[in-house]
């Protein structure tokens, strides 16, 4: 599959700016020879400065683009995108307090957009990343792929491969041959073992950019053939998702939502089938890039949703027909454009980004032991308490535990330095207690009361506005063992709303007397449905459940009898040692 020797084909860089019936705007990032020619919908005579500022940040030329908002905002009514965009241009231009008033018009208008809101105060006070980043290449063109154990590198036309070393490291640089054709190579995914490939090209004569098939036999790879490539269509980084059979790649074809949006579509033995746009969710009217599918997770790249500058690394997941997790990816992405992420480890990953006007292929490595914790645990006489349990509930530590030695100290190394860190700390025969381990090291906890658990009905149907939460803590005796249990019922003032109950409105009440076991509660809807991923293959029909007071609660229906949920909730149980009981009070 080595070799030292490619043919390539020169390749004549076009810009141009053709105003007709559709607008064509040229974009400026030569790295991404595929956005050259980009289509845009035509716009009214009057808008012509929105048009000038849209060129101007699609070009990366941000300070151009904020005065050209500027002087656009003061002849008409900005849109939703272009507040959007204006946003972002002024965070790029390091004016965060001004960007805060136009992302509030943003999302004041666009209410579906709820997951990046909450985002935008973490996108406002920080720009600290969670990695380390180190370059490995750099170019005026360029992109890469993963495959097994290896990292492919096309770059100015040839196709380069690393290896990866014990330690994830990347090593070794050789050369690709690939079939000779009279088309430069922009990108490529391979599947089959190696033994097959789909690759972007750019045809000079047809000024297009398409998707082509690539065998190798013999240690012999054969010439390109057509898969997705005409006259009036780009289509271009090719994504292979081997384990689904499914190709995933980016189009600027007529019928999508503006720009670049991702395509995905079933690979055949020698072709693919009709693709299928992503839809809204993930689409928007700015350009959808370099799609990497990894695990359950889609990342991909896009500068028409909430950005640090310019292109931001997302990441994608569906849930089910009615809810999904669509996130930007803070701790990867910096102030530059960001074009490419490729997770390769637990630790590591390959991102691509441009800086100081080069594309910059670089691993990214979390850092080690950034924040080191330690404390003690005791009773209210200050004993240490022996084997208590820590669980940490940050969106980096979901599922982290440690526990307490004979003198009541443990030890906790996060990856990501934080101002605060949050744990549940659980000993049998106390109260669980949540702290911030962070500000408090000495963690003292009260013992719990005796009681017999009660369970009850939940009328969602009857909850009313004055409704609150009431707490309730309870030892129950197994035959094995003693665990520590919560469980709450629910009284007259604190609504409960199914975030993804199976229903055709995910926001709709229940309207039958039901029992729920809830088997953990957070403080955000982001940490809700990451809680909800990390325990959704141990617990059949998971769902987020949200009060009006704020606070997200994650369970399932128990079924609608006292003793289903008894046995339900022994079960649950057995899997996690905390567990409550959703129910009304009387």
């Amino acid at each position: 599959m080595h070799s030292k020797k490619y043919v390539i084909c020169n390749m004549n860089k076009r810009f141009g700016l053709i105003v007709t019936a559709i607008l064509f705007v040229s974009v400026v990032l030569a790295q991404i020879p595929e956005l050259n020619i980009v289509k845009s919908t035509g716009f009214p005579e009057n808008s012509r400065a929105l048009i000038k500022a849209r060129i101007a940040y699609n070009n990366g030329e941000y300070q151009l683009a904020e005065k050209l908002f500027f002087t656009a905002s003061e002849k008409t009514a900005l849109t939703d995108l272009d507040n959007l965009l204006f946003a972002n241009t002024l965070l790029k231009d390091n004016k965060p307090a001004l960007a805060k008033e136009f992302y509030s018009n943003y999302f004041s208008n666009v209410p579906g957009e709820v997951q990046q809101k909450d985002q935008l105060s973490v996108l406002l006070e920080s720009e600290a990343n969670q990695f380390k980043r180190k370059a490995i290449s750099t170019s005026d063109e360029m992109s890469a792929s993963l495959y097994q154990n290896n990292l492919f590198e096309c770059k100015d036309g040839n196709l380069y491969s690393y290896d990866f070393d014990c330690e994830q490291n990347i090593n070794n640089k050789d050369e690709v041959v690939l079939g000779s054709t009279d088309m430069k190579l922009s990108s490529i995914s391979f599947y089959a073992n190696g033994t097959m490939a789909i690759a972007c090209y750019y045809n000079e004569l047809t000024d297009k950019f398409g998707l082509y098939l690539l065998r190798s036999k013999n240690d012999k790879w054969s010439s390109p053939k057509k898969i997705l490539a005409d006259k009036s269509n780009n289509y271009a980084f090719p994504m292979v998702d081997e384990k689904n059979n499914m190709l995933y790649f980016s189009s600027d074809k007529s019928g999508g939502y503006g720009g670049y949006d991702l395509y995905q579509s079933v690979i055949g033995s020698k072709s693919v089938e009709t693709p299928l746009n992503l839809g809204p969710e993930i689409n928007t009217t700015g350009h959808e890039i370099s799609p990497y599918k990894g695990g359950n997770w889609l990342y991909y790249s896009t500068n028409g949703k909430l950005s640090k500058g310019g292109f931001d690394i997302y990441k994608y997941n569906k849930i089910n027909e009615e809810n999904f997790i669509l996130l930007n990816y803070l701790n990867v992405n910096t102030m530059d454009d960001d074009l490419l992420y490729l997770p390769y480890s637990s630790q590591k990953c390959i991102a691509g980004h441009i800086q100081n006007k080069k594309y910059v292929i670089s691993t990214l490595e979390k850092a080690s032991q950034s924040m080191f914790i330690k404390g003690i645990v005791m009773d209210e006489n200050k004993s240490p308490i022996n084997n208590a349990t820590l669980l940490f509930e940050t969106d980096e530590n979901f599922g982290r535990y440690v526990a307490t030695n004979a003198k009541g100290e443990y030890n906790f190394t996060s990856e990501d330095k934080k101002g605060e860190l949050l744990a549940m700390v659980i000993a049998e025969g106390y109260l669980p207690q949540k702290i911030d381990v962070v500000k408090t090291n000495e963690i003292i906890l009260e013992p719990a009361e005796q009681k017999e658990l009660i369970v009850e009905k939940v009328h969602t149907n009857h909850f009313s506005p004055s409704q609150k939460v009431v707490e309730k803590k309870s030892s129950v005796e197994s035959t094995t063992q003693t665990v520590t249990t919560t469980y709450r019922e629910v009284a007259k003032e604190d609504p409960i709303n199914l975030i993804s109950a199976p229903t055709t409105n995910p926001y709709t009440l229940k309207t039958n007397d039901l029992f729920y076991i809830i088997i953990g509660s957070t403080a955000t809807k982001q940490q809700a449905e990451t809680y909800l991923l990390k325990w959704i293959n141990r617990f059949d029909n998971l769902e987020i459940m949200i009060s009006e007071k704020g606070m997200y609660r994650i369970g399932f229906y128990a079924g609608m009898t006292e003793n289903e949920a008894k046995y339900a909730y022994d079960k649950a149980r057995k899997v996690k040692s905390e567990v409550w009981i959703l129910r009304p009070k009387r």
